[in-house]
């Protein structure tokens, strides 16, 4: 492996190996968070409608992002309420009394909200706060280290 005699020759020689894992980790968020959205949301007993999924639906409204900035290489998940469906005739996320709701949708699942036209969710269906719950125990520490580590990059931490 070629040496660095400065930071910026040592940023440049892992560059490429750092976006690597950025994107590498933030696939793998989107897939934990999506198998999680499949168990906690989806998996428990419905009501009378149509699960949208990945063709409208909480499921598919994530979008994930990498980019280079002056401060590094950063990757990034976020929710998408426009990849949703609003279909008002059906109550797909709103309808015409209250409006496209799609925008909250996430925070009344995740916490079992009132509705702005006075009913709630019926339980708890929480996705989110286990998917940070898991990252924050270790397992995004796990990624990056494997990340670098499939790519000649052996990291270890000291405690």
């Amino acid at each position: 492996m070629p040496t660095a005699s400065n930071d910026k020759e040592m940023e440049k020689m892992f560059e490429d190996i750092t976006k690597a894992v950025v994107n590498e980790i933030t696939e793998k968020i989107m897939i934990r968070l999506k198998e999680i959205i499949q168990k906690n949301v989806y998996d428990v007993p419905k009501g009378g409608y149509t699960r949208l999924k990945e063709k409208g639906g909480l499921y598919g409204a994530w979008k994930t992002n990498s980019a280079k900035s002056v401060d590094g290489i950063t990757g990034s998940m976020e929710y998408a309420p426009e990849l949703m469906i609003y279909n008002p005739e059906k109550a797909q996320h709103g309808w015409e009394e209250v409006g496209d709701l799609r925008d909250e949708i996430p925070k009344f699942v995740e916490n079992a909200m009132k509705y702005k036209w006075g009913g709630n969710a019926s339980i708890k269906r929480p996705f989110w706060k286990f998917l940070i719950q898991e990252l924050d125990n270790g397992l995004f520490d796990k990624w990056v280290l494997e990340g670098f580590k499939s790519r000649g990059v052996e990291i270890t931490i000291s405690k």
